[in-house]
């Protein structure tokens, strides 16, 4: 409903000219961008989304369901007992999906380019479809100990392999396909489905909890999804950048038109051109020492290379890479581990496990609703402030200045955690993947988009399984670490992450061809040449007009010192 309202009130909004996506296009009133085919633009938005959904179904369904795995009276399987003695096998089976997660993004990686989006998102229908009839199968109780254990495994890899796919493939198929006045609260909503998906794990878990072999039915419910994802997918078309860079233009036209069909033929090429030529342009602009980005057979020097082939990649690159790291480091599964044992202490048990999904909703949407009219950088900087103060008082309450136990001091931490997971929601858990959907130029996106899903999974990983002994060793000393982090998270926003909101694709990559070589900030001179104030490199406004400034400066060949001939003269116009 918060993605609906958005749209409304963005789509009778104007354009400014020149500078949204379709600037100068009128609606019937004068007013608005242009046409918007609604049951088109959220069906381009809600089946990708699904994808999120089921991975985030998956991560509430398994947390329910656990402890019926290891009962002997509700497990109903012949390998229960295993289960039940061993802590270590259990955390195993869980983390299979953040291991097939892995593998997913390492072969997206390899095969992204030749698949695109769609199909990317059509094998990870397969992937949840079989892999949660696979894992269904596994209760059976004729199947022997060693094999239903092994199976499990194996369907829940299949299962993770199918969620690094769709966590590729969604993002990056919703952030080419919306309007640039859209595409923020669009992405920001698929990850709001996660916790939607997430929730009604819970919900459909916790249903199913303390009856026997029920807990086989949370996951058969992700066949039924996992065909609907699919078909939905299947009938829609092919990313427009993708179809584009491929240089199937006819094919690219007509995917842009299945979300906005009043588009005149000069604004279908001002779009398809930027999506091509824009790029040529920025290649055929390398230094000699960047070399070659493009080879005909895939090489992992070739695709490095690729990754670092302009300034822009080399920017967005570093943005989207640094916030995908800072949002694990900053202590959110950590955050979540300790809050899980929390809840256990106090007696909350599953209600205070749905409620505090049903808050992190809550605080999704915030993002949603302002992902556009905000700014992605101000929605980070308000989420790292409230991590902030959460991460600072749970640092000061567990020194144990103001006792150590008690309800008091539970209710305390409790508190400060909410106010944690609700930063977190606000800021760092959409948001970046918002901008890593967006950030990176067209030809390098699928590869570093990629690389940044496996860098996710990755620090997830490793901070999930450092949780435990960082926790034990020192709970303060936890909290401040995670506190500095924070800090520093807010310094690399400031100085590396550019504003987006507004700019299409492909002006975001032009952006980041002069963000990448602007200092911290850009004095304003006057007439005279004295400085009146500074501009932050991070106005993408000024960026984008900047970079379009010296772009239509007239350089002569003695005067070229660089790849764009900033020479005196241009900087200085």
């Amino acid at each position: 409903l918060a993605l609906v309202e958005t749209i409304h009130v963005r789509t009778i909004a104007s354009f400014p000219e020149g500078f949204g996506q379709y600037g100068g296009v009128d609606d019937d009133d004068g007013k608005g961008g242009p046409t918007i085919n609604m049951p088109n633009l959220l069906r381009s938005w809600y089946f990708p989304a699904l994808g999120g959904f089921l991975y985030g179904y998956d991560i509430g369904g398994t947390a329910m369901v656990l402890e019926d795995l290891t009962s002997a009276k509700y497990s109903d399987t012949t390998w229960y007992f295993a289960m039940s003695q061993s802590s270590t096998l259990q955390g195993v089976v869980v983390a299979m999906v953040t291991l097939g997660a892995m593998i997913g993004s390492i072969a997206v990686f390899r095969f992204e380019s030749a698949l695109g989006r769609r199909r990317e998102m059509l094998v990870a229908a397969i992937c949840y479809t079989v892999g949660g009839a696979a894992q269904y199968y596994m209760g059976d109780d004729s199947i022997s100990e060693g094999v239903a254990i092994s199976g499990m495994c194996l369907a829940r890899v299949l299962y993770g392999f199918g969620v690094g796919f769709a966590m590729h493939g969604a993002p990056s198929y919703i952030a080419e396909t919306a309007p640039s006045t859209l595409r923020g609260s669009m992405v920001a909503a698929k990850e709001a489905m996660i916790v939607i998906g997430m929730l009604s794990g819970y919900c459909i878990g916790a249903a199913c909890q303390d009856s026997v072999g029920a807990w086989r039915y949370v996951y058969l419910a992700e066949v039924p999804m996992g065909l609907m994802f699919g078909w939905g997918v299947y009938t829609l078309p092919p990313s427009p950048r993708w179809l584009a860079l491929k240089g199937e233009r006819v094919a690219a036209e007509s995917s842009l038109k299945f979300v906005m069909p009043t588009l005149d033929k000069s604004q279908v090429e001002a779009l398809l051109g930027e999506a091509s030529d824009k790029q040529e342009h920025l290649e055929g602009n390398k230094s000699p020492s960047e070399g070659s980005a493009e080879t005909n057979e895939f090489s992992i020097t070739g695709a490095i290379g690729e990754l670092t082939a302009t300034r822009a990649a080399r920017a967005g690159l570093k943005a989207g890479l640094g916030l995908v790291v800072l949002q694990q480091i900053t202590g959110q599964p950590s955050i979540l581990y300790y809050v899980d044992t929390i809840f256990n202490e106090v007696g909350l048990g599953n209600s205070a496990t749905i409620g505090l999904a049903v808050w992190k909703l809550f605080c999704t949407m915030i993002a949603v609703r302002y992902a556009d009219d905000r700014g992605r950088r101000e929605l980070l900087f308000a989420g790292c402030a409230l991590m902030g103060v959460a991460l600072l008082s749970l640092t000061v309450v567990t020194t144990g200045v103001f006792g150590s136990s008690g309800t008091a001091y539970e209710w305390c931490i409790l508190g400060s955690m909410f106010v944690y997971i609700g930063g977190y929601q606000v800021g760092f858990g959409p948001v970046t993947w918002t901008i890593i959907s967006e950030i990176f130029p067209l030809r390098q996106r699928g590869k570093a988009l990629s690389f940044a899903v496996f860098t996710n999974f990755a620090c997830n990983t490793i901070v999930s399984f450092g949780a435990d002994d960082l926790l034990a060793f020192s709970l303060p000393f936890t909290f401040a670490l995670f506190f500095l982090l924070d800090v520093y998270a807010v310094y690399f926003v400031y100085g590396n992450v550019p504003e987006t909101k507004g700019l299409t694709l492909e002006q975001i990559t032009m952006m980041l061809e002069r963000f990448a070589e602007m200092p911290m900030r850009q004095p304003i001179k006057t007439d005279e040449g004295e400085t009146k104030g500074f501009l932050p490199r991070r106005d993408s406004a000024a960026i984008l007009g900047a970079f379009e400034d010296m772009q239509g400066v007239e350089v002569t060949e003695e005067e070229d010192n660089s790849d764009y001939g900033t020479s005196t003269n241009t900087r200085r116009s």
